[in-house]
């Protein structure tokens, strides 16, 4: 009925006949006079159904509340089923603004750079940056192509081709082993990881957890993100591979691409031990596996392990979340360039233009020692992930572990 109020986005656009129901229909029967003589029901009508997310709806405020003001994403899942709690992007939208007249500076808002129509959840597309090495390295352990203890130079940079691929800190970082790697965040260590790999099998890899293909999560428009290879290479771009985007894949950027929903779906994978559920937003819907892989158990310890040194070793990149810590949490801090530097200068986030700074990036798990969700946060221009992204997911998991931990009285060390 067009004076009927129904969804027109979301999850009630997606179910809204189910939300919606049936409409009854009755037969009036009228003399000439224009008065009723017959009532007739012909069907009778049928209420919608309740739909129950499985969104945590404490969860789902707190990280509107800590994301005020910025652009971007928060996810979180639930590690055993694939189950999302938290699945916000920011700016959002008052959908009961639609139900009323707009002023014309309501209307400009909706389309401005603001975007708070485009869910970043699922559609927003960005350089995954260094979350990316925790995959780089369960890759490689599976693969054969280094071991977790052995120690490899990480210097300054990496030269290839007559081209020195720079490490983040000028100068360098020494001689680290896998997790070390990963705690510091090296550069160089990933690069020359990503050169002995190649891009092929980076692609075949990756392409397990998910990466380059929709999750199916019911949000639409969602994106694919971007896994390349040489055949993508020679398909799209009519041109060959060159070794020097195999390093900056190995790092997270160049040519990588990915969605925050992929992201995290893709570290509930890994910290399952090869799982890959599509994301669920409604109790009724069946935890259906997209893909089944085999991990090495002592690979993901070994790729576990880096993740927590990055909040609890003493150079690693997160270990400033350990001063908020009600629980334990470990993961990956990032910082997605938004444009190329190619290694040649260096700049201040906030000397440059808005739109051109850093994206903070966090994916991680918590509690530490036996994980339960997977959160990633992505905050668009938003600079580094460590002082930026990793303390909300640090404050999220707090909330979540308050909730469902501490209340059961189970004992996690805060």
């Amino acid at each position: 009925i067009p004076s009927d109020y129904v969804g027109k986005m979301g999850l009630e656009d997606m179910y809204n006949q189910q939300l919606y129901g049936v409409i009854g229909k009755e037969t009036v029967a009228l003399d000439a006079k224009g008065r009723v003589v017959e009532r007739k029901i012909a069907s009778r009508p049928v209420k919608g159904e309740t739909l129950h997310l499985t969104l945590d709806a404490d969860l789902q405020i707190e990280a509107h509340k800590l994301m005020e003001g910025k652009k971007g994403a928060v996810i979180i899942q639930d590690i055993a089923s694939g189950e999302v709690l938290t699945a916000l992007s920011m700016p959002d939208v008052d959908p009961n603004k639609f139900m009323n007249s707009m002023t014309q500076e309501e209307v400009n808002d909706l389309y401005s750079s603001k975007r708070p129509l485009f869910n970043r959840v699922a559609r927003g597309q960005y350089p995954p940056a260094s979350v990316m090495k925790p995959f780089m390295s369960l890759i490689a352990l599976e693969g054969d192509f280094i071991e977790a203890n052995s120690v490899r130079w990480s210097g300054p940079y990496f030269e290839l081709g007559g081209h020195r691929f720079r490490d983040w800190k000028r100068q360098g970082h020494g001689h680290v082993n896998m997790a070390e790697a990963i705690a510091v965040s090296s550069d160089v260590y990933f690069y020359r990881l990503a050169h002995s790999m190649g891009i092929d099998y980076i692609h075949d890899a990756l392409a397990e957890f998910g990466f380059g293909s929709k999750s199916g999560i019911n949000i639409e428009g969602e994106g694919e993100g971007l896994l390349p290879s040489s055949e993508w290479k020679r398909r799209v771009k009519k041109e060959p591979w060159y070794g020097g985007e195999t390093l900056t894949v190995g790092i997270g950027q160049g040519f990588l691409m990915s969605t925050p929903i992929q992201i995290n779906n893709a570290m509930v994978a890994l910290l399952n031990g090869g799982k890959l559920y599509k994301p669920t937003m409604v109790k009724s819907e069946d935890h259906a596996l997209l893909n089944e892989f085999h991990i090495t158990p002592n690979h993901l310890e070994a790729v576990k392990q880096g993740m927590e040194d990055v909040v609890f070793s003493k150079k690693g990149t997160g270990r400033g979340i350990r001063r908020i810590s009600e629980v334990e949490m470990a993961g990956k801090t990032g910082t997605s360039q938004v444009f190329s530097t190619m290694g040649k200068i260096d700049y201040e986030n906030s000397e440059i233009a808005e739109h051109l700074r850093d994206h903070a990036v966090w994916s991680g798990y918590a509690p530490m020692k036996d994980p339960k969700i997977a959160i990633t946060v992505f905050v668009e221009n938003g600079g580094g992930g460590a002082s930026v992204a990793a303390p909300l997911a640090q404050k999220l998991a707090n909330l979540y572990a308050k909730k469902y931990i501490h209340n059961n009285n189970n004992n996690v060390t805060p």
